[in-house]
């Protein structure tokens, strides 16, 4: 699919995003990008700007949701690790679109049409069964802190501020031991996002096989 450079008309999906991130309910942070990437990203991965995934991989370096806990995938940024293309490495027909700073990822099923989570207490992939649009207003206006009650700690929001672009945090014990389960207890360590996805997906191989 060949695009123009030249930014779309009123009837892409980037001026109704502009409008729902101005009136969030979650903090919000639109990373921007290289026109070029973002053009690169959108023909990467034929999509149209008429979508939402579309328009954010065209428009946006990525964003930022609740203080940089949760990260939207875009055509990439240095507060963001990656990208849609640099991610885009399936699992199965799935498209990686987001992660969270303790090893979550969130991935757009081909079979369902639905973003599914690889949750790290559990290390198994969850259906949200909500189509990506549905998805995007979850991250605006949802109740991320109470998805996220078990996982964050007190001083969450400090410590995240405080790390890379392209780290999140290696919780010990891991959440998906019983001890683990006390999330104020854990250590906790900045490492790549790349290396911490790499070493849930080993765990999730060797305790509950190929997914």
């Amino acid at each position: 699919m060949k695009t123009s450079k030249k930014r779309m008309g009123p009837d892409d999906a980037w001026g109704e995003l502009q409008e729902c991130i101005a009136g969030a309910q979650n903090r919000v942070s639109v990373l921007p990008c290289n026109r070029e990437q973002g053009i690169a990203t959108l023909e990467h991965l034929q999509l149209s700007n008429r979508s939402y995934l579309g328009a954010i991989a065209l428009e946006t370096g990525g964003l930022l949701i609740d203080g940089g806990w949760l990260k939207i995938l875009g055509a990439g940024n240095s507060s963001i690790s990656g990208s849609l293309i640099t991610w885009n490495n399936p699992i199965g027909d799935a498209l990686i679109v987001a992660y969270d700073l303790v090893g979550g990822c969130f991935a757009l099923s081909g079979e369902t049409g639905t973003v599914q989570y690889f949750a790290p207490d559990t290390l198994a992939w969850e259906d949200l069964k909500v189509p990506y649009s549905g998805f995007i207003d979850w991250v605006l206006n949802g109740e991320l802190a109470l998805f996220y009650e078990t996982f964050r700690w007190k001083e969450w929001l400090h410590d995240s501020q405080n790390i890379q672009g392209d780290q999140a945090f290696l919780l010990y014990p891991y959440l998906w031991t019983a001890e683990g389960k006390d999330v104020e207890r854990t250590s906790r360590k900045a490492v790549g996002v790349k290396e911490l996805w790499g070493m849930q997906l080993e765990f999730a191989r060797q305790l509950n096989g190929p997914s």
